[in-house]
């Protein structure tokens, strides 16, 4: 990253059909990061980890959608490595978090958090977010 100059965080939200749909190998229109806009902003990229935990939606069909999960985690995480990008993991945290209490109080049905949910996004992202090249000092 470039010193002095302000970094553009890219921030990007996959659906599991998109991901589902993208080669194992590659994803060739995935955007670049590390790049040095012509502002002189620096952009990068953070990408959060499916999750999914089992309530709601995804009980009657679990193994069909933990193993879906499981594909998309893989492509994600795949694609941080090969794209350089700061990677987010999500579904311990989710685990860790249920553990022992309803998962609904974190995932209304499965995939999409609550309130408290976000909650629990938003702190994995900061703690990872901070102790990578682009934390805010």
């Amino acid at each position: 990253m470039a010193t002095g100059a302000a970094t553009r965080i890219r921030i990007t939200f996959w659906e599991t059909a998109t991901l589902l749909s993208l080669p194992a190998s590659s994803a060739s229109n995935w955007p670049a990061t590390g790049r040095i806009s012509s502002t002189g902003e620096s952009e990068a990229t953070v990408l959060c980890e499916p999750f999914i935990l089992k309530v709601g939606e995804t009980e009657e069909k679990w193994e069909e959608w933990r193993e879906r999960i499981d594909d998309c985690r893989r492509i994600v995480r795949q694609l941080a490595e090969e794209y350089n990008a700061v990677f987010v993991p999500l579904q311990e945290a989710f685990d860790k978090a249920s553990s022992g209490m309803d998962a609904a109080y974190w995932l209304l049905d499965g995939v999409h958090p609550t309130a408290v949910g976000h909650e629990l996004i938003a702190r994995e992202w900061l703690s990872i977010v901070q102790n990578s090249p682009l934390a805010i000092r």
